[in-house]
């Protein structure tokens, strides 16, 4: 799978980075901060992962300001070791410590299935390394940040490049 440069996208007009990105994706939502691949069966790919969705986040002129890449898995290590060897070892991998549940409510339908469960939490994060399952893992570049963010327990992780 290709590698696109999306930080070098950032600070440019939306027509340049809808040139770089291709012409599978669509932004009939939102107008033109969320594209997405219409076709399920085209993936596009990114350090060996492959995606659908992006969301792109435009100032009033539609100069490019973040990228975000959403994946439909966690980022695993051989997602890491490329990216690690595109931008450098990360300024920072923070990792979830001292995890409190405050409250949990659950939503039942009328056959009493759980449709909803709802929970909020207090934690926080100290540094750590990508064995630790992060939940950041941020590279602080010259002009722009990339920001991984992972989530364990959905399954799911993206990937925000956006200007400082």
């Amino acid at each position: 799978m290709g590698y696109i440069e999306f930080e070098k996208v950032l600070g440019k007009h939306i027509s340049i980075a809808e040139e770089i990105i291709g012409t599978d994706f669509e932004n009939k939502l939102f107008e033109k901060s969320y594209y997405y691949i219409a076709n399920e069966s085209i993936k596009k790919g990114f350090c060996g992962m492959s995606y659908n969705m992006l969301t792109i986040m435009t100032n009033e002129k539609d100069t490019v300001q973040s990228i975000t890449v959403h994946f439909q898995k966690v980022i695993d290590r051989q997602f890491y070791d490329s990216i690690v060897e595109k931008y450098g070892k990360p300024d920072n991998i923070q990792i979830i410590e001292n995890r409190q549940l405050e409250s949990e409510s659950v939503t039942e339908d009328d056959e009493g299935q759980v449709i909803q469960t709802l929970r909020k939490s207090t934690f926080s994060l100290k540094e750590g390394s990508f064995e630790e399952r992060p939940l950041y893992i941020i590279w602080k570049k010259e002009s722009f940040e990339v920001k991984a963010f992972l989530r364990h327990e959905q399954n799911i992780s993206e990937i925000t490049f956006s200007l400082k």
